[in-house]
């Protein structure tokens, strides 16, 4: 089968959404918002536009001088259960909120639009429960 990084990314956000919204799985939910993410943010750079990253970078610069030290800050969680570089043990423990998933999802279903010029159902459901329930994510 072929599918384009549209599809790609819209599968992924779109079954994030509902394992997180009709499972409570914020595991495999922060999983695939993270890789929906991480790969629309290099497409949206590869196109001359701006990750995600990059637009908060430009606004907290005073926090985070670097924007390698925000991308490390921001990213821990989603490359954690990627990669498990920081700790490459079967008994470490990884700690996590659901705010942690909230924020991945919130990141993927904001670059959507921006990369593929639309977005699904799925995602603006998503979008109204994160604004009803994680409002410091719209601060």
């Amino acid at each position: 089968m072929k599918y384009t990084k549209a599809d790609l990314a819209r599968i992924q956000i779109d079954r994030a959404v509902e394992l997180y919204l009709k499972h409570g799985d914020l595991v495999c939910a922060s999983t695939l918002a993270g890789a929906a993410e991480e790969m629309l943010g290099n497409i949206a750079k590869a196109q001359g536009g701006e990750s995600l990253l990059g637009m908060m970078h430009r606004e907290l610069e005073d926090e985070f001088e670097k924007f390698n030290d925000l991308s490390t800050a921001v990213n821990w969680f989603r490359n954690e259960l990627k990669h498990s570089r920081d700790n490459p043990s079967l008994q470490a423990e990884v700690q996590f909120t659901e705010a942690d998933c909230a924020l991945l999802l919130y990141r993927a279903i904001v670059m959507f639009p921006k990369v593929a010029n639309q977005t699904t159902p799925a995602m603006r459901q998503c979008w109204k429960y994160l604004r009803e329930n994680h409002q410091r994510l719209f601060g």
